[in-house]
């Protein structure tokens, strides 16, 4: 491909991504949905704009490998323990008990028992890619339902790799012995490479950088240390995704965790928005249209026993009926590891291409189903609730770990740490970011729950909770700063409490009209109090100096502002 090809490519599609992302949502579609379409439009079946359709797919599966990424920054390594149980519990049992059932049935109907057992094994995984932004959309990925369908997500993503080392297997007729050895040292010596890197390597550059204020080195670092550990993986053989879920987990304790993700959401959004693209692409209409009803038959077929034997299985493990119906009927579908599974299995020569191109439209079929599955599996969840023993409907669950209303903290100097300490006497809960790495790092050592992070990025103020937050502080020293806060506070939460502390006076009024509730300008206040101290010493009631101060707070300050018009006045 030379530049001028590139160049076309990367005109339409990302055309093609600005006009689908302002048509779906005005159209009532999903976002997810109208990427599929706009891919099938201008794929070969419809427009025809470019043959690249298979290699753009690979390009973007990138996307999937920062979706697993942001996963495991969220999913620290206690609350991935307590999730055990489910992951290789009930993730396990998805995966072989509905590979070997669709396996079974491929082989009854003509397939060679290597390709059956293949195409059973694919199509029983479900896609990452697509359920996991419905769940983050809808605020779910912390509901019971959203971390079993998370727990059965992850192990279908480990389990890609036992797969593509069965397709290798197949192939080459190797003695299990050898390949096992050899796969399990190359993938060892991949998740330790991996692990140094999440655990010691990356904590102590970033440490580094960003004592030099050099954020932009940071955020290099965060990208190649995501791609870095993708290749890494790769090379021992492993899935990427994988790989950067493992470096995802490693980080998230950390307190770079929010500033990470704010970098790197951008670059996932972007690629998984150009993978469903992709996805569309893949479709052919032409053999669609050849036997509708057949390709749609074994698509609704392959659903329907995927949400009843998850189903049942999912009440063998006691999650409940509403949760069993919400993850078995958004995990219907068939998921974006199977077109790569098919695909090394087709290069392998283990399915030939009639066989590849039916499977990879079954799957396409499948994923478009996604979004319909999501609101029926809300039905069905609501459904199954109201049949709760006793006729008794129970209530859905909340998030796990929901906290109540809590206060955001911008900037935890002086200000910031006394006002943290008084909520703290007071029992309501906070969550505080700074810019000074030291500082951050000492007040995480004592306990605090103080993270590293730029609250003027939206990404940032969405993880800290705005939505569910009672107040935001701002207690940093640069008023550029302040403003930015405040701009992003007002655009993502416009209701929300917003106090602002200021050196000056004269900074009061701007900050107000940015959006502030209230502004307490540093050198007034400490002039105020000390003022009440010095009238009670002289003998004035302390009822009566604190009405003198009240009286000179009123109205912004209105009677004192005569003698501070200037912001160095002393």
């Amino acid at each position: 491909m030379d530049i001028h090809e590139f160049v076309y490519l990367a005109t339409v599609f990302l055309g093609v991504a600005f006009l689908t992302t302002a048509l779906s949502s005005r159209l009532g579609l999903g976002t997810i949905l109208g990427f599929i379409l706009a891919g099938i439009v201008i794929g070969p079946s419809v427009l025809d704009i470019s043959g690249e359709g298979s290699a753009l797919r690979e390009f973007t599966e990138l996307g999937v490998v920062l979706l697993l990424f942001q996963i495991g920054l969220e999913m620290n390594p206690r609350r991935l323990w307590e999730l055990k149980g489910m992951v290789f519990g009930l993730g396990a049992a998805q995966v072989v008990g509905i590979g070997v059932v669709l396996a079974a049935i491929l082989q009854l109907v003509g397939s060679s028992w290597q390709s059956a057992l293949i195409l059973g094994f694919g199509l029983a995984l479900s896609s990452t890619a697509f359920v996991l932004p419905i769940l983050g959309e809808r605020g779910q990925l912390q509901t019971r339902h959203g971390q079993v369908t998370l727990s059965v997500l992850l192990f279908q993503d480990l389990a890609i790799i036992p797969l593509l080392a069965m397709v290798s297997f197949l192939a080459a007729g190797s003695t299990a012995e050898t390949f096992g050895l050899q796969e399990i040292g190359l993938g060892l010596g991949g998740l330790t490479m991996v692990a140094v890197i999440g655990k010691f390597v990356f904590p102590r550059l970033a440490d580094l950088l960003l004592r030099r204020n050099n954020r932009k080195a940071f955020a290099g670092l965060v990208l190649f240390a995501v791609v870095g550990s993708a290749y890494l993986m790769d090379l021992a053989g492993l899935s990427m995704a994988l790989g950067t879920f493992t470096l995802g987990v490693l980080l998230s304790g950390t307190k770079y965790n929010h500033q990470v993700e704010a970098i790197v959401d951008p670059y996932k959004s972007f690629l998984l928005d150009l993978f469903f693209i992709s996805i569309g692409m893949s479709i052919s209409l032409h053999l669609l249209v050849s036997e509708p009803f057949r390709f749609v038959g074994v698509a609704l077929l392959i659903i329907t026993m995927k949400v009843l034997i998850l189903f049942l299985l999912a009440l063998a493990f006691r999650v409940g009926r509403a949760t069993a119906a919400r993850v078995a009927v958004l995990l219907g579908q068939s998921g974006e590891f199977g077109f790569v599974l098919f695909g090394a299995a087709f290069s392998s020569g283990l399915i030939l291409e009639p066989g590849f191109n039916k499977a990879i439209l079954v799957i396409s079929l499948t994923l478009l189903t996604t979004p319909f599955l999501a609101r029926l599996s809300e039905r069905a969840g609501r459904w199954c609730a109201g049949r709760g023993p006793g006729g008794h409907r129970v209530p859905d669950p909340l998030p796990v770990n929901q906290q109540r209303q809590h206060v955001i903290l911008a900037g935890y100097g002086r200000v910031g740490a006394t006002i943290d300490r008084m909520l703290t006497e007071a029992g309501i809960p906070s969550i505080a970011f700074d810019l000074n790495p030291d500082r951050v790092h000492e007040v995480r050592q004592r306990g605090g729950n103080l993270y590293y992070g730029d609250l003027s990025e939206e990404k940032i103020l969405a993880n800290a909770g705005i939505a569910e937050a009672s107040a935001l502080v701002i207690t940093v020293r640069d008023p550029a700063a302040t403003r930015r806060i405040l701009r992003t506070a007002q655009e993502s939460q416009a209701d929300l409490p917003i106090f602002v502390r200021t050196r000056f006076l004269s900074e009061a009024d701007e900050m107000m009209e940015a959006g502030a509730t209230e502004v307490l300008p540093d050198t007034l206040e400490s002039s105020l109090r000390l003022g009440e101290r010095i009238l009670e010493s002289a003998g004035v009631d302390p009822g009566e100096s604190r009405l003198i101060s009240r009286h000179l707070r009123d109205n912004g300050y209105r009677a004192l502002r005569q003698n501070h018009e200037d912001p160095d006045n002393p």
